[in-house]
């Protein structure tokens, strides 16, 4: 469900190395659920000093933004999607939340709901 937005990409000499999700949280009654709305790469030169700029491509309107979830001293190279398969009958979610790997090897797990399987890991960044 959904569609792909435009390609967006760090500044000229900085690196995303934390990210961000705009979550809508289960609904209850009639309302149709949304789960992952958008995800935010924060940006940082190679100095770990942050560029203060952040990219994202077609974000949704629902939700709110979690905090950043940063690498201790590396930056984001892999990532691996949460998927809901289609329901049917109940409400289609999607993409439902990310896990970035980092180059110093920490694993970071975003902070949206547990609806769907993960994925393969992406190829590495």
């Amino acid at each position: 469900w959904g569609s792909w937005g435009d390609q967006d990409m760090c500044p000229s000499g900085t690196y995303a190395a934390g990210f961000s999700l705009r979550v809508e949280q289960h609904v209850s009654g009639q309302f149709d659920d949304t789960s992952l709305n958008g995800i935010r790469l924060h940006c940082v030169y190679p100095s770990r000093v942050s560029s203060g700029s952040y990219v994202g491509s077609n974000i949704g309107h629902w939700g709110k933004w979690t905090d950043i979830k940063w690498c201790p001293t590396g930056f984001l190279k892999a990532f691996q999607l949460r998927v809901e398969s289609p329901q049917g009958i109940g409400d289609d979610t999607a993409a439902n939340n990310i896990r970035f790997s980092c180059s110093d090897g920490v694993v970071l797990k975003g902070d949206s709901t547990a609806w769907g399987e993960w994925g393969e890991w992406s190829s590495v960044c």
